[in-house]
């Protein structure tokens, strides 16, 4: 990273402001003042992003402050040279005061460009996306101004307006991926790097028509190439999402690896630059929230391939990631780290949903095996039928017989027990237990509700739980009536058997 010598920028705050001091400048001050205020404003520049690197947005955006200040005064001192008359300005001195002019408008809009993308990204930091769109396009405005100009800059104004294009739309996917907008955040994020490529061949362009100031966008070409990968990892998560909302888990799986390889190069390319601590922070943090949704996602795979043992594995394992990612944000002395922080509220939810799923499903699977064995045993019974018949093994035809004697060496005295045809038998409802299975239910789909549809769905589920806990079977049924078919979805990968059963029952499927 750059480093600044703060007693130079000093010196040559004290000399640029002797020089607009004066009421009148010759051709040669004028130049000398131009010369150090340009060299002024490269420093405060570097200062600026020296701040951005260690996450200080505001300190680099009061340093851009500056640079507009300082632009602002060149302006009127230009504008004040062109106007004197005693003695008038000869004609190629005017030109040259005509074309700082310009340069130094040109400067101003790339200052006020430059400014208000550190505030979007302090805004990102602290999770309010909406401010840091709102930053992003105004950052735009001015870069297309700067690229429609007359200046030599103008090139600055095309190069940080593509680069600004995809900013905004990698930032418009994010959103939607929080919402659950699936299917938009994909679109977004591809768009995000096609126009991260449309960067980079208009920055071959300008390099091979060799424009002012064309070797100084190392560090943009840097971002935009981390942008495009970190496009690419975003994508891959928001399949990680749609595949694990629809219980592909296997598939989700290995989108969470491509997610975890992405994350892990963008982390060994902040430690080869010698990023500050902090920005490696982030990148370590992201890497190891999204390593524990990665083993939840194994967790579950394991439940379906019934490796209980690898279940318990993975479980652990997520929570150590998720316990790494929470331990680095409390560790960072950043405040925009905050808006980055892994919810781990909502990460323990999903893990202890899995370990719910996980004891139901191994217990579920061991009384299969243990009624297969009662079924296998059985299978040896002979039934004496009058009125029916009869065959070894397990094919029964019991219509309207009477059973004297039922297994081998057994004799039925005076006993007659009829199986009727069509008879039809009313389980009573648990409302007890189903009032149980639906608490579980609805801290699953809390964690996971993301549009308002799902939301009502959670809202829906509340209310019958609350109603099974009054013994209000009606209530019950109305509001999962409500429910719809994602609490259903939800149900099923949770084995929530009596919530299932009274879900389908109320939404009629």
């Amino acid at each position: 990273m750059t480093e600044v010598d703060y007693d130079e920028i000093e010196r040559l705050q004290e000399r640029v402001n002797s020089y607009e001091l004066m009421s009148a400048l010759t051709p040669a001050e004028f130049d000398e003042y131009f010369a150090a205020e340009s060299d002024l404003e490269n420093r405060i520049a570097a200062f600026a992003d020296l701040c951005a690197g260690y996450l200080n947005f505001s300190t680099a955006s009061d340093a851009f402050d500056e640079i507009i200040e300082l632009n602002r005064r060149l302006r009127e001192i230009c504008g004040r040279e062109l106007d004197r008359t005693e003695p008038p300005p000869a004609e190629e001195y005017r030109d040259r005061l005509r074309g700082a002019q310009i340069e130094a408008h040109a400067l101003t809009l790339l200052a006020e460009g430059v400014k208000r993308t550190f505030q979007a990204e302090d805004r990102r930091l602290r999770g309010d996306l909406n401010s840091t769109l709102a930053y992003l396009e105004g950052a735009r405005e001015y870069f297309i101004e700067l690229a429609n100009g007359p200046s030599a800059q103008a090139h600055q104004g095309v190069l940080r307006n593509a680069i600004t294009d995809a900013n905004i739309a990698f930032h418009r996917a994010t959103s939607n991926l929080r919402q659950g907008h699936l299917t938009s955040a994909l679109e977004g994020f591809q768009l995000a790097q096609t126009l991260c490529e449309k960067y980079f061949q208009l920055y071959s362009e300008a390099e091979a028509l060799d424009l002012p100031a064309i070797g100084a966008y190392a560090a943009m070409n840097r971002n935009s190439i981390e942008m495009a990968k970190y496009s690419a990892a975003m994508q891959a998560e928001a399949e990680f999402q749609r595949e694990a909302q629809d219980g592909n888990f296997g598939e989700a799986v290995d989108y969470g690896r491509e997610v975890v390889r992405l994350l892990k190069e963008l982390l060994e390319s902040s430690e080869a630059a010698n990023d500050p601590e902090a920005h490696r922070n982030i990148r370590e943090m992201e890497l190891a929230h999204m390593r524990g949704w990665l083993h939840w996602a194994e967790a579950e795979d394991a439940i379906g391939r019934q490796d209980w043992d690898a279940c318990v594995k993975s479980i652990r394992e997520a929570r150590t990631e998720w316990k790494h990612a929470t331990a680095l944000s409390l560790a960072g002395e950043s405040i925009a780290e905050i808006g980055v922080r892994p919810l781990l509220g909502s990460t323990e939810m999903s893990v202890r949903s899995t370990q719910r799923r996980l004891e139901r499903e191994r217990a579920h699977h061991a009384e299969v095996a243990r009624l297969q064995t009662d079924i296998s045993r059985m299978s040896r019974f002979v039934f004496n039928v009058q009125g029916g018949s009869a065959m070894a093994g397990d094919q029964f035809n019991l219509q309207n017989a009477n059973v004297n004697q039922v297994g081998s060496h057994n004799v039925s005295h005076g006993t007659s027990i009829t199986a009727q045809q069509n008879i039809t038998t009313a389980a009573a409802v648990d409302l007890v237990g189903l009032a149980k299975e639906l608490v579980s239910l609805r801290e699953a789909m809390t964690a996971g509700a993301r549009t308002p549809e799902q939301q009502e769905s959670v809202a829906a589920v509340e209310a019958a739980e609350q109603a099974a806990q009054n013994g209000d079977e009606g209530g019950v049924r109305r509001n999962l009536a409500k429910a719809g078919r994602w609490a259903l979805t939800i149900a099923e990968k949770l084995a929530l058997t009596a919530a299932e059963t009274a879900i389908r029952a109320g939404i009629g499927v």
